[in-house]
């Protein structure tokens, strides 16, 4: 499970603070000699290292992450690395990006409570989660998240990633990277690790594809739920919620459609369970398909993976 901090008493900045303060040592071990290089725009380890960064949704350009910085040194995602306040017009732009309209005092009030949390994060949250409550604790979930584990390595998810329960493979008809989470190879009962560790395996996966696509942490993705050999033996429901409250957790406003095929009466009941436990955007989002052809509304023939074409 993430971290669950204390909502009413947390001290947003004093925090990020400590945390990044606890990390500062642990960047100096983990990451290149040269921190100024910026050859790739998601991480700065190459595509082919076997680990990545979780992108820095901090201002604090001392954070053991990529800067968020393109080859060309522009910026990407409303990344603002120089700490300085939006302008008016910026913050509009937010506004008008993340349908904040209603919520535009709770958006200024955010900004004050993150001032070391980069604008475009806090707009994605606001604009994701029913409340400002739910938000900020979504948020702050993140934030410790993502400090306590900047780095992710492949010898350390290996064994999780092996079994092929998450993965990515084409592209949507709306350009979004498509990920195949299978439900049938992960009973409660063969674990190959933890959960935490599983979950550590889809976060490396997530961010090991922005990588090599060059996109941000919050790239658009069509979650593809697969179900076509799931029964209710094979299919370990705690790892499942738990995929799917990370998910929203660290990448809000990222998976516009969630597809779960094949959607049958069975497929039904068993979301009707899951449901009390996610947030209304994603039961909004998800989709009961029926079967490959009513994926292709998403997903065209030739982008699905091998083996799911019929």
């Amino acid at each position: 499970m993430l971290a669950n901090p204390e909502a009413e008493t947390l001290p947003y900045d004093e925090l990020v603070a400590l945390k990044l303060n606890h990390n500062k040592s642990n960047c100096k071990a983990n990451s290149t000699n040269d921190s100024s290089v910026t050859t790739f725009p998601y991480p700065n380890f190459a595509p082919e290292e076997e680990r990545v960064h979780l992108l820095n949704i901090f201002k604090d350009s001392n954070f053991p992450s990529a800067l968020g910085k393109t080859p060309d040194n522009q910026t990407i995602d409303g990344a603002n690395p120089s700490g300085a306040a939006l302008d008016a017009s910026e913050i509009a732009s937010l506004t008008e990006k993340y349908n904040l309209f209603k919520d535009q005092q709770a958006f200024t009030d955010m900004l004050a409570s993150y001032p070391n949390i980069r604008e475009e994060i806090v707009a994605r949250y606001l604009g994701f989660f029913p409340t400002k409550k739910k938000a900020c604790e979504q948020l702050d979930n993140a934030i410790l998240y993502r400090s306590t584990n900047a780095i992710l390595s492949y010898s350390d998810v290996e064994e999780p990633i092996k079994t092929g329960f998450f993965h990515y493979h084409g592209l949507s008809k709306d350009d979004a990277c498509v990920a195949y989470f299978a439900l049938d190879n992960h009973s409660k009962h063969s674990r190959v690790a933890s959960v935490a560790t599983y979950i550590k395996a889809m976060i490396y996966t997530i961010e090991k594809e922005a990588q090599k696509v060059g996109k941000n942490e919050l790239m658009k993705t069509c979650l593809l739920v697969d179900r076509r050999k799931a029964t209710s033996k094979n299919q370990d429901l705690e790892l499942i919620k738990e995929v799917l409250n990370v998910i929203t957790c660290l990448y809000p406003n990222s998976m516009p459609n969630v597809l779960v095929c094949p959607c049958n009466l069975g497929t039904r009941l068993f979301f009707n369970l899951l449901t009390p436990f996610l947030d209304k955007n994603t039961v909004e989002s998800t989709k009961l398909v029926k079967d490959v052809k009513e994926i292709e509304q998403y997903v065209d023939k030739d982008q699905l993976k091998e083996g799911f074409e019929s």
